[in-house]
C-alpha cells in the first residue's frame, strides 16, 4: 500500500518537475542577461529572414519527418499513404512538442492502436530517436574534426556508441526467452514488442536507409534554419559550427523541460560563446523556441481535434 502511494505522489510530482526546471532555467539567464538588449535585437532584425526562413523550415521537416513516420510503418508492416503520414504527423505535434523530451510522440500509438500494437508502436518511436542521435552525433564528430574542436568531436563519438549500444541490446529483445510457465512476463512482452521494429529494419533494408537519409535532411534543415536566424540577427557564423555545436544543444532535450526551452537557450550560450555575442545567442535560441513550441503545435493542432473527433466517433 505505501508503495502504491509513493508511486502516485511520484506521478503527481513528476507533472511540475518540467516546468520548474524550464522556468528555473530561464531566470537563470535573464538574470545574468539584460532583457532590453535581446529586445533590441530582435527589433533590429532581419524580419523577412525571419519569416520566410522559418515557413521554408515548417514545410520541410514537415515533409521529411511524414516521409519518415511513412518508412518506419512500412518497416512494421504497415504501408501508409504520404497524405495519411501527413496528417498524422502533423496531428502528433502538438502533445509531442509541449511535452518534456518530445515523450508526446508517444500519442502514436493511440493513432496505431487498430493497426499495431502500442508498444510495436513504441518501438518505432524509439527506433527514430535512437536514428536522431546517431545522425547528430555523426555531425558533431565530422565538424569537430573538421575544426579540430575536441568537444564537439569526442561527445559525438561517445553518442555514435551510446545509440549502437541501445540499438544492440533492444534488437536482442527479441530472444528474450520465456519465463519458465509457458508465456513471457509482463516487461518481456513489452521488450519484445519494442525490438520488433529493430529487427525488421535489417531485412527492410530500403526503407531504413530511407529512414536515415530523411532524418539527415531534417536535422540538416534545422541546422540551416539556426544559421538564417544568426544572420537575421547580423551574426555570421559558419554552418560548419553550427553543425558542430547544435547537436550538443540538442543532446539537452533529454533532460525532461517543456520543449527544451530554458536548457537549450543555456546550452547555446555555453557552446556558442566564443563565436557571438550572448545576447545575440539568447535571441536565436528563443526565436527557436518560440518556432518550437507555438508554430509547429499550432499547425497540427486543428488535425488533431479532427483526428481525436473521428477516432471517437469510430469506436462508438
Amino acid at each position: 500500500v505505501q508503495l502504491n502511494y509513493n508511486y502516485r505522489m511520484f506521478k503527481k510530482i513528476r507533472i511540475f518537475i518540467a516546468p520548474a526546471i524550464t522556468l528555473l532555467a530561464l531566470y537563470i539567464i535573464f538574470k545574468n542577461l539584460d532583457i532590453l538588449s535581446v529586445l533590441d535585437i530582435v527589433k533590429n532584425s532581419n524580419k523577412l529572414v525571419l519569416i520566410l526562413s522559418s515557413l521554408i523550415t515548417l514545410v520541410f521537416v514537415t515533409i521529411f519527418l511524414s516521409c519518415r513516420l511513412k518508412e518506419t510503418m512500412a518497416i512494421l508492416g504497415y504501408n501508409l499513404r504520404f497524405k495519411e503520414a501527413l496528417k498524422i504527423y502533423l496531428a502528433i505535434l502538438p502533445a509531442s512538442k509541449l511535452s518534456p523530451a518530445n515523450t508526446g510522440d508517444f500519442i502514436r500509438s493511440y493513432y496505431f492502436k487498430d493497426r499495431v500494437l502500442p508498444s510495436v508502436s513504441a518501438g518505432g518511436v524509439f527506433f527514430e530517436r535512437i536514428v536522431d542521435i546517431l545522425i547528430i552525433s555523426l555531425m558533431a564528430m565530422i565538424s569537430g574534426a573538421l575544426l579540430w574542436l575536441k568537444l564537439p568531436f569526442l561527445l559525438g563519438i561517445a553518442g555514435i556508441m551510446v545509440t549502437l549500444i541501445f540499438f544492440f541490446l533492444l534488437k536482442k529483445g527479441l530472444f528474450i526467452k520465456n519465463n519458465g510457465i509457458g508465456r513471457k512476463g509482463k516487461i518481456a512482452e513489452k521488450l519484445f514488442n519494442i525490438s520488433v521494429v529493430f529487427n525488421a529494419s535489417l531485412k527492410n533494408k530500403l526503407a531504413t536507409i530511407k529512414i536515415f537519409i530523411y532524418t539527415a535532411l531534417s536535422w540538416l534543415t534545422a541546422t540551416l534554419y539556426i544559421k538564417s536566424i544568426f544572420y537575421a540577427f547580423g551574426s555570421n557564423i559558419s554552418l560548419l559550427h553550427i553543425t558542430a555545436f547544435q547537436p550538443l544543444v540538442s543532446y539537452t532535450s533529454l533532460i525532461p523541460t517543456i520543449s527544451g526551452v530554458g536548457v537549450r537557450e543555456s546550452a547555446m550560450l555555453f557552446f556558442y560563446g566564443g563565436v557571438a555575442p550572448a545576447p545575440i545567442i539568447l535571441s536565436v535560441g528563443l526565436i527557436f523556441s518560440f518556432f518550437n513550441i507555438v508554430l509547429l503545435p499550432l499547425t497540427g493542432l486543428p488535425l488533431m481535434h479532427r483526428i481525436i473527433k473521428n477516432t471517437k466517433n469510430g469506436q462508438q
